[in-house]
């Protein structure tokens, strides 16, 4: 999902995209 939040940003520039927006892996690891 991160991926339609950020298109431009790459799988590798997900990992700090998520982090910018406040989501840490624990919310990141149920959507997926």
């Amino acid at each position: 999902m991160a991926a339609l939040e950020a298109p431009p940003f790459q799988n590798a520039s997900v990992s700090e995209r998520r982090e910018v927006n406040g989501v840490t892996s624990a919310e990141e690891g149920p959507l997926r």
